[in-house]
């Protein structure tokens, strides 16, 4: 790696960066591979900057254009050369845009969506007519007998509701009544259940069936539907899988070809883009039966998981089928637009066949036709003569040496005086050698095309030095690389102050980098303010109503748009190359759905929360003493992954069993101690950057386990313990950020075994922690000051004091005593 690793940058314009090695800087390369280094850079920025004069060959390539018949024989000179071979070419760019299948499309919004949205509406119309539903059982309850079935007059009900649902247009055709019925049915718990009157005095029980004097409201609540849920969601889910696979138009014979289908929002198993013979792809006859195998799998994955449903799962799958059947509908199209541009990309993927052409080989013959074939061959030809010839360069490479030079020596010893520390020095010479000479051989690709250079983005190049180092070294080097930018497109004056308008504009509006959307908002800046310099400059040399002027304006706009996309795409390769890691991958890695912290959350529950927490406060804590928040808040979150190899050796993810128990106490001290290495371990496997395998190195330090270490003490069985065996592995902090995770951790788990905690004693634990640390020296390797201890325990103690608030405790309700005259009888029901 040429790139030295570095410390975490201090106050400057750019985003926060760790070194990406450990303990000390890499040293740099001995002097003499220094001036190697310096020595080649010079060379390839000479040759870069120095355009070869035009050669005395254009006339002939302008007069073969207008020849029909060749007036002269044209042959190779002494050395050989390819010329595209465009028969070759195109029969291979033929037969890779022949290779691309027809594309078809699912049409989410005109197929998918509609469709959907129809059954939504016939759920909705179900769910609401549960209120009317209550009323008709609660009419035929309140009007029955004891000799009538309380269940015959809930489906009598459910029969009559479903019979005027049935009735709706929604429901007209499609829907049947007894599907309707089912999706009705109401859940027996939440029935009311009847009273009957007393028997009048002298009259026999039974003789006259008593009348209902009155509902009792079931305990359950309020009238809910057994399965309406349960059942919209197998509809939705197997409608909207079935009709995203793709659902096409019957056709009466399929050609025996393969398609490639296309879909925008893919649900389940099914991926974005993938191909399928075009006899596979289902009708919607098809898709009907398709649905249903669908919706029985689900209605047998659901009876799995609710062994309630069990008994009815063969009915709701049916029920569910009925519902969503009617709404399947076409939604594959073949696209004939998309299908034509994928085959153009596949063509202009097609390299170019090159063939040889041998030294003296008649190229052209005299009074023979021109061809398109033959006229390429002179165009290589005469691009060849060009390149060898040197005529008249010798004193442009001069000039152009002692310019190169003067900007060399300025970079170099620039470099030392706007580094954040002198460890940095041969780093940010590199990168900043290496955006010189990348944006010096773009302008010399750019030199063939445009002759102003207003299209070459120089301004990509400070932006990413700014991100990457900081903007002082990113504004020198931009005013550099305008300079010789300038020079090789003829010194063009109006070149370098353009460039370096926005360039500077660039710089200065990265002063945090949080999202991808940063980098866009500098590259909009860099140029409205590249539109405003050439604005000027048309204004006060000449008048903008000139072809010329507008097209310098679009020049600068086709650089601000290569700007948006050369950023990110080159931002991740320099972090790689130099080991920077920026705010832009620490974000990344604080995505909490990631498999480690995944796997934390679902195995190690109560450490996850722990983290989760502890990343709060240290980002607070490191946002309050200017550290990079962001850093401490994702290294928190990864402190403690160590501990996925052995959970159970931790209290707060033990239940009730405490493995530590059988063991000794240096040996659960040893085990506890290995959550660090074994968390370093992790990151590794995982790839995680290395200032997050610092903060799990760190976060401890060299601190005593003293809850083993005071246990051996007292047991006295191996005579005086060693106090090394009980401490942490280590390093000690090397940096604020994870100075700071070791304070909050210790905070945070312990401020949950104090008693009636208030602000006060609070405030009282946070400094006892950071008073033994301190007396403890861990603190002796990390740039944190007094002041700097002062404010963290100030945050740390409002913000755990915050999380610590109560809630009132609300009156328990009385159970109803039931009379002592009712004898409860097992497996029945009062009515």
């Amino acid at each position: 790696m040429i790139f030295a690793a570095f410390s975490r940058k201090k106050g400057r314009l750019g985003s926060g960066i760790r070194p990406a090695q450990d303990g000390a800087l890499q040293p740099a390369p001995q002097p003499r591979l220094q001036w190697l280094l310096l020595a080649l850079v010079f060379a390839a920025m000479v040759a870069t900057v120095t355009r070869v004069p035009e050669s005395d060959v254009t006339g002939l390539e302008q007069d073969i254009d207008a020849q029909p018949i060749a007036r002269e024989t044209i042959k190779a000179g002494h050395f050989s050369f390819q010329s595209e071979d465009l028969r070759a070419t195109e029969e291979a760019r033929q037969d890779a845009a022949a290779a691309v299948p027809d594309i078809y499309i699912v049409d989410y919004d005109n197929g998918i969506q509609p469709a959907l949205a129809m059954l939504e509406q016939r759920s909705d119309a179900i769910a609401a007519a549960a209120g009317q539903l209550d009323q008709a059982i609660r009419s035929r309850l309140a009007t029955s007998n004891e000799n009538q079935d309380a269940r015959a007059l809930v489906d009598a009900a459910v029969k009559m509701v479903a019979a005027e649902l049935k009735g709706q247009a929604a429901f007209r055709e499609a829907i049947d009544a007894q599907t309707l019925c089912q999706w009705l049915t109401p859940l027996e718990s939440t029935v009311p259940e009847r009273e009957f009157a007393p028997l009048a005095e002298g009259a026999e029980p039974g003789a006259e069936p008593r009348p209902v004097s009155g509902l009792k409201e079931a305990e359950a609540g309020p009238l809910r539907l057994a399965y309406a849920d349960h059942l919209t969601a197998l509809a939705r889910d197997g409608l909207e899988f079935v009709l995203t696979k793709g659902i096409a138009a019957p056709e009466p014979t399929k050609a025996e070809k393969t398609v490639q289908i296309i879909r925008d929002r893919p649900v389940g198993a099914l991926a974005f883009r993938e191909e399928s013979p075009l006899a596979d792809i289902p009708t919607p006859d098809q898709g009907a039966k398709l649905l249903k195998m669908r919706m029985q799998d689900s209605a047998r994955q659901l009876a799995r998981n609710r062994p309630e449903l069990a008994d009815v799962w063969g009915q709701l799958a049916e029920a569910a089928w009925a519902m969503a059947k009617p709404d399947i509908t076409e939604t594959l199209f073949f696209d004939k637009v998309v299908t034509e541009r994928e085959r153009a990309k596949a063509r202009e993927a097609v390299a170019p066949v090159m063939k040889q052409i041998q030294a003296y080989q008649t190229i052209q013959e005299d009074g023979k036709p021109w061809t398109d074939q033959s006229r390429q061959d002179v165009r290589a030809y005469l691009n060849e003569l060009q390149k060898d010839r040197g005529k008249g360069i010798f004193s442009r490479l001069a000039a152009h040496a002692i310019l190169v030079a003067l900007v060399l020596g300025c970079l170099v010893r620039s470099v030392p005086l706007l580094s954040d520390a002198a460890g940095h020095t041969y780093r940010n010479q590199t990168l900043c050698l290496v955006v010189l000479c990348g944006t010096l051989v773009i302008g010399r690709v750019v030199c063939y095309f445009d002759s102003t250079g207003l299209s070459v983005p120089l301004t990509a190049g400070t932006i990413l030095l700014a991100i990457l180092i900081n903007a002082r070294l990113a504004a020198l080097t931009g005013i550099l690389a305008a300079a010789l930018l300038s020079v090789q497109f003829g010194y063009e004056w109006s070149l370098l102050v353009v460039a370096s308008a926005m360039s500077f504009a660039g710089t200065l509006s990265i002063f945090r980098v949080r999202k991808r959307g940063d980098m866009t908002s500098a590259a909009i800046k860099a140029t409205a303010a590249g539109l405003l310099a050439m604005l000027a400059i048309t204004l006060a040399t000449e008048t903008l109503q000139t072809e010329v002027a507008l097209r310098r304006l679009a020049l600068i706009a086709l650089n601000g748009s290569i700007c948006l996309f050369l950023v990110p795409g080159l931002l991740s390769p320099l972090e790689q190359l130099s080991g920077i890691v920026t705010d832009i991958t620490l974000l990344e890695h604080s995505d909490l759905n990631n498999e480690v912290l995944s796997q934390m959350g679902i195995e190690m529950p109560a450490t996850y929360a722990h983290s989760l927490m502890l990343g709060q406060l240290a980002e607070a804590a490191a946002d309050a003493v200017g550290g990079n928040g962001l850093l401490a808040r994702v290294c928190a979150y990864y402190h403690d992954i160590g501990k996925l190899r052995r959970p159970e050796y931790f209290s707060e993810n033990q239940n009730g069993v405490n493995i530590h128990d059988g063991l000794s106490p240096r040996l659960s001290a040893r085990a506890i101690a290995s959550h660090v290495t074994e968390g370093a371990e992790i990151a590794r496997e995982y790839h995680l950057p290395k200032p997050i395998v610092d903060g799990i190195l760190e976060h401890h330090g060299t601190s005593l386990i003293s809850f083993f270490y005071h246990q051996a003490l007292e047991q006295h069985k191996h005579g005086h313990p060693e106090e090394a065996d009980f401490r942490y592995p280590g390093p000690k902090p090397q940096s604020r950020e994870t100075a700071i995770i070791m304070v909050c951790d210790a905070v945070e788990s312990g401020v949950r075994s104090m008693k009636n905690p208030n602000e006060e004693r609070v405030r009282e634990f946070v400094d006892k922690i950071i008073a033994a640390r301190s007396a403890d020296r861990q603190f002796d390797e990390c740039p944190l000051t007094l002041k700097d201890l002062d404010v963290i325990a100030e945050v740390v103690s409002k913000r755990i004091v915050s999380t610590l608030h109560t809630r009132i405790t609300y009156p328990e309700k009385e159970p109803k005593r039931k009379p002592a005259t009712v004898i409860a009888m097992p497996g029945g029901r009062q009515r």
